[in-house]
């Protein structure tokens, strides 16, 4: 029978060495553990975010630093009558009715010079011929893309209400003149009924 060949006895060097790989080894495997964990985090946290987005009854855009639409929600989608596919690169400019892009060019050029939260009202084209007062909060955000998150309020029935108020207003002030009106011809009919010519 063959005689079983014994490892070479390790030097003392050689020893020192392969404990230390060893150690290595392990503080790989911890790093490596970390990181999978780190990952699973993350992805939970992208998933609730995206869940979140998506699913919100507000209308929500990400906006790139130029104002060029890079996600909407579906409510977003609803609201301005598109696709995704046809939504997305689109700056979000295209859908402010024309008397109010200008008021957010600087609304955008504030948000993002500053940093900072704001709002600010403005008309969006939803159709060939209707319009949409919207109120619009926005965020600044750094990640995964620099730009602004914009939700979308809808302000019709605010809108709705004023011209309600107003047409309340009216019908009051049309009633007090009647009533002056009538007021001043019994006045008048006393008169001539007390005194006739």
């Amino acid at each position: 029978m063959p005689r079983r060949r014994s490892a070479p006895a390790l030097t003392p060097d050689a020893t020192l060495e392969a404990q230390r790989l060893r150690a290595l080894v392990d503080d790989l495997r911890a790093e490596n553990e970390h990181l999978l964990e780190t990952q699973r985090v993350l992805e939970a946290s992208r998933s609730d975010f995206y869940e979140r987005f998506e699913l919100s009854p507000l209308p929500s855009l990400l906006v790139d630093d130029r104002g060029g639409v890079r996600s909407a929600n579906e409510s977003a989608l609803a609201l301005l009558g598109h696709l995704k596919g046809g939504l997305l690169g689109r700056l979000f400019s295209q859908f402010v009715v024309a008397a109010d892009r200008s008021t957010f060019a600087v609304y955008l050029d504030r948000c993002l010079r500053e940093d900072a939260a704001g709002t600010c009202e403005l008309r969006l084209a939803t159709s060939a011929t209707d319009e949409q007062l919207v109120q619009l909060w926005s965020r600044r955000t750094f990640s995964p893309l620099r730009g602004l998150q914009l939700t979308l309020v809808d302000l019709r029935s605010r809108e709705h209400v004023r011209i309600k108020n107003e047409q309340l207003l009216e019908a009051v002030q049309s009633a007090q003149k009647a009533s002056a009106a009538k007021d001043k011809f019994i006045g008048m009919l006393s008169h001539e009924l007390r005194t006739p010519l």
